[in-house]
């Protein structure tokens, strides 16, 4: 399968849309870090991938502060070597705020 063994990022993975890419993702055998700020809501995500094929990595985060952005970047670099696809899913609906503030244009280069 074309998804075997690469690196997916999902922000807000722990509910909704989210939860069922990171699902689909890892069923394909992806590496999925799944972000969100609920790291209970993570560990359920986890369980109800046990079978597939590929992983899922939680990681405990808030997309809308930069810190955690760059941990979650970092993280993920440095343990899984690349990013080969982001699904920038988190986001605040009251103001439609962007989740992913800086990727590559924060004074790293990933």
């Amino acid at each position: 399968m074309r998804l075997d063994e690469k690196i997916v990022l999902v922000t807000g993975a722990s509910s909704g849309i989210g939860k069922e890419m990171a699902l689909l993702f890892a069923k394909e055998g992806a590496r999925v870090v799944a972000v969100a700020r609920r790291m209970n809501k993570l560990e359920e995500l986890v369980n109800s991938s046990i079978e597939y094929k590929g992983i899922i990595i939680p990681f405990e985060g808030d997309v809308s502060k930069q810190e955690d952005i760059d941990k979650l970047v970092d993280y993920t670099v440095k343990n899984l070597g690349k990013i080969d696809i982001l699904i920038n899913n988190a986001g605040n609906l009251d103001n439609f705020t962007p989740a992913m503030i800086c990727l590559t244009n924060c004074g790293k280069i990933y």
